[in-house]
């Protein structure tokens, strides 16, 4: 960041995800940063989280499914930082923008609960 600059995080729910932060020349480690630990650099209630590993995927994300009575397996592939998004929305309506994070890009699998009330789930991998 120039001299100076301040990176305002606004959004106390979000946590932004990077694979590289860098202040004054220097690159941080990996870790959640915020105004409390970034000496002046960040501004704001939100959070930035600094991942540890490759600086992407390196192929594509395919996810592969299992159901076991009302449990949803989901994995794909590990150690590259994708995360899970999921969204709820009748067959009428199709996909929208109301994505919501189900993992954080530490992990490449989870377990879901089917829920028949909602019989219209997507899934989808981004990066970051």
């Amino acid at each position: 960041m120039a001299g100076g600059a301040h990176l305002k995080l606004d959004d106390g729910t979000v946590t932004n995800v990077v694979t590289t932060f860098i202040l004054s020349g220097v690159t941080n480690a990996p870790g959640i940063y915020g105004s409390a630990n970034s000496s002046g650099y960040i501004t704001g209630s939100g959070h930035l989280q600094v991942l540890t590993g490759p600086a992407g995927p390196t192929g594509p994300g395919f996810i592969t499914n299992r159901i076991s009575g009302s449990t949803l397996a989901l994995t794909w592939p590990a150690g590259q930082g994708w995360r899970l998004q999921m969204q709820t929305n009748s067959l009428s309506t199709g996909l929208g923008t109301n994505w919501a994070y189900i993992t954080d890009g530490s992990i490449n699998s989870t377990n879901i609960t089917v829920d028949a009330s909602k019989p219209t789930v997507f899934y989808r991998l981004i990066y970051p």
